[in-house]
């Protein structure tokens, strides 16, 4: 879309969107995986778009799991029982936990006996 230019003030934005560009949110089906960005310390919810080697989840899972690993980004309490520095570890933890379907405390005790 094209804003008028000489119009300061302009607050309202039209946009248009098909409806196949839009994502299915089906509750119950598997399509969703989670991106993370370690640079930044995020995890976002992605669509699949195509064929992935991400392990899939509903979009209930893929929330609880972003919900985890900002805890895991902002906490250093849960790192103190473990030999390795906190940076690789919440690597090796996080990587593990977005493709598997393990939960944390598997992952965690895994970690600790190994």
């Amino acid at each position: 879309m094209i804003a008028n230019a000489g119009y300061k003030n302009q607050q309202t934005v039209i946009g248009f969107a098909k409806w196949n560009n839009f994502y299915p949110i089906n509750s119950t089906a598997k399509i969703f995986f989670v991106a993370v960005n370690f640079e930044e310390k995020t995890a976002n919810i992605q669509p699949k778009k195509e064929e992935t080697n991400n392990l899939l989840f509903t979009l209930n899972e893929a929330r609880q799991k972003v919900k985890q690993i900002a805890i895991l980004f902002k906490e250093t309490k849960w790192a103190n029982y473990f030999d390795d520095d906190i940076e690789s570890l919440r690597f090796k933890v996080i990587t593990e936990f977005i493709n598997t379907n393990k939960t944390l405390q598997e992952i965690k005790r895994e970690i600790n006996i190994s």
